[in-house]
């Protein structure tokens, strides 16, 4: 009943913190992937403590300070280096001896032995916690203990060679735990936590819910920058499974990158033994992608090529629009010309048809005049011929001979000729004084109507 309980409360707390932080799984990914190409970053923040504690523990003035803030040193380098974790580790030990104090003597053999332990010395951790007085460990030493023990025999556990070696290092694993459950309060975080480690061995959760929580830790561990960690390496052991190589391929090569820095061979042990297979896959994707490349290379090169073919084409026939182009220009060009000296021609035409229309005018003007004078001339010579005839019927010889002899008939009709001449003339050319005129230095002035 109590386990049931106990993965209730475990699910419940997994449920709170999955609505606390809503982030999607796909999101918390893309986050680690931002993280990781700036996880410089975060080692500049670590090494930066690292240095201010390291200038206070230069400043101490009291081995009792000496001892904090190795301590403090110690919890920076663990999970990030582990050579100079184990360096303050040592140095914490000679400061204990100098001060004479079996606690601090225990836990700073304990911090040798959780490097040793996390290195994959396991025989030489487990010699070094023998040597601790279990009876003499101050409580709040207690947990620590215990927890070293359950984390060593798990990894000898999780590494040994034959079957019946693996289950008694998880028998021990398991005794280890129960002690590190009766050190803690039950109602404490630690307890709670060691509870659902326990419970977690023996049961199996969603996938989705486990490769949320493996990001969520992937991201603390990135951002407080532990280079001894092991949520990234699972986190792409799980993507690797999705199909995602190339998220798989960095995690995993990020991992191997902080685990060589950090010394953790134990780590770098584990990753090799799956690197490999993630990397062959990233390889032949690669391979992959670079055929498909050639492909898409070759088949742009001769797109390519057809497309210069189509612009040569598309340039001659450019061209030869141009020159057609060209063409109907100046042809436009010569038919406006055309169309102008017709426009000229039909202007002349025109002139020359109101000439002729004129002429014709005048001509006909003149015949009906000419018909007119003809006519009148007659009909004057016909009355003058009776008159003469009828002097000459009345014998009156000396009158006779006198009209013939007179020139005033003749002069009569040369004044009327004139007269007519001058009337005609002006109505078929009016302006003609004034033209005239125009020609003169000293312009005439003919009598009105002459």
């Amino acid at each position: 009943m109590k386990k049931v309980i106990l993965i209730f409360v475990t699910i419940v707390l997994s449920g709170l913190l999955y609505a606390k932080d809503n982030k999607s799984t796909d999101a918390l990914l893309r986050e680690i992937d931002g993280i990781i190409k700036n996880r410089q970053t975060y080692g500049a923040e670590k090494e930066a403590r690292i240095a201010d504690l390291k200038k206070l523990l230069a400043e101490a003035t009291s081995d009792e300070q000496r001892y904090g803030f190795c301590g403090r040193l110690f919890d920076e380098y663990r999970a990030y280096n582990l050579d100079s974790s184990f360096v303050y580790a040592q140095r914490k030990e000679e400061l204990a001896h100098r001060m004479d104090k079996l606690d601090y003597l225990d836990d700073a053999a304990m911090n040798m032995a959780e490097v040793m332990g996390t290195t994959g010395m396991y025989k030489e951790a487990l010699e070094l916690l023998g040597q601790i007085d279990k009876k003499t460990l101050p409580d709040y030493l207690y947990g620590y203990y215990y927890h070293l023990y359950r984390t060593i025999y798990g990894l000898m556990g999780d590494y040994a060679v034959t079957e019946k070696v693996k289950k008694e290092y998880y028998r021990m694993m398991d005794l280890y735990r129960d002690s590190l459950l009766q050190v803690n309060a039950s109602d404490s975080l630690g307890h709670v936590l060691v509870m659902a480690d326990k419970c977690i061995v023996h049961a199996q959760y969603e996938e989705a819910i486990r490769m949320h929580y493996l990001a969520l830790s992937a991201i603390a561990d990135l951002k407080s920058a532990v280079k001894e960690y092991v949520s990234l390496r699972k986190l792409a052991s799980l993507v690797y499974d999705e199909g995602d190589i190339d998220r798989a391929y960095n995690y995993l090569k990020c991992s191997l990158e902080d685990a060589t820095l950090c010394n953790a061979r134990l780590r770098t042990l584990e990753i090799s033994q799956v690197f490999p297979i993630i990397d062959q896959a990233y390889q032949l994707k690669t391979k992959r992608q670079q055929q498909e490349m050639k492909v898409s290379l070759i088949c742009i090169s001769l797109l390519s090529v057809f497309l210069l073919v189509a612009i040569f084409f598309v340039y001659k026939q450019m061209k030869k629009v141009a020159a057609a182009r060209r063409e109907v220009i100046d042809t436009n060009t010569l038919l406006q010309e055309l169309n102008e000296e017709l426009h000229d021609s039909n202007s002349q035409l025109k002139e020359m048809n109101h000439t002729l229309s004129e002429a014709n005018y005048i001509k006909e003007e003149y015949i009906g005049r000419y018909m007119d004078q003809c006519s009148t001339y007659l009909d004057k010579m016909d009355l003058y011929r009776r008159s003469l005839n009828k002097i000459a019927a009345a014998g009156r010889v000396e009158e006779l001979y006198k009209a013939i002899k007179s020139s005033q008939f003749l002069d009569e009709e040369l004044k009327e000729f004139y007269a007519n001449f001058d009337m005609t003339f002006l109505q078929l050319f009016p302006n003609f004084v004034e033209e005239f005129n125009a020609l003169l230095t000293e312009p005439c002035n003919p009598k009105p109507g002459e």
